[in-house]
């Protein structure tokens, strides 16, 4: 079950008049071991009474998930140059060596 569909059954819950324990209670009854711990109902419950609604994830801010490519370049040889930079170089192709006498 998703997190957001434990969230909407203890938003149901807590607004019937259920306290904390009484919803931990039946998530157990009904989902067994893979109910919310007391802790997640106990702060999901605070957060409903003191007005929030929603039940989805708010966006954090940060680096986001997921990485887009815009591949529509006008330029394909651009594309194809910055490919070729992140070719590994040969072990030792820049050392220069002392002649011997």
């Amino acid at each position: 079950m998703l997190k957001v569909e434990y969230r909407a059954v203890i938003k149901f819950l807590t607004k019937e008049g259920y306290n904390t324990k009484e919803v931990k209670k039946q998530l157990d009854d009904v989902y067994g071991s893979s109910s919310p711990s007391y802790s997640t109902v106990k702060l999901w419950a605070k957060l409903i009474k003191s007005g929030r609604d929603n039940v989805d994830d708010i966006p954090r801010g940060g680096r986001t998930s997921e990485t887009y490519i815009d591949l529509s370049c006008k330029k394909p040889g651009l594309i194809r140059i910055k490919l070729q930079l992140k070719k590994k170089k040969k072990v030792g192709s820049g050392i220069k060596t002392k002649s011997k006498r």
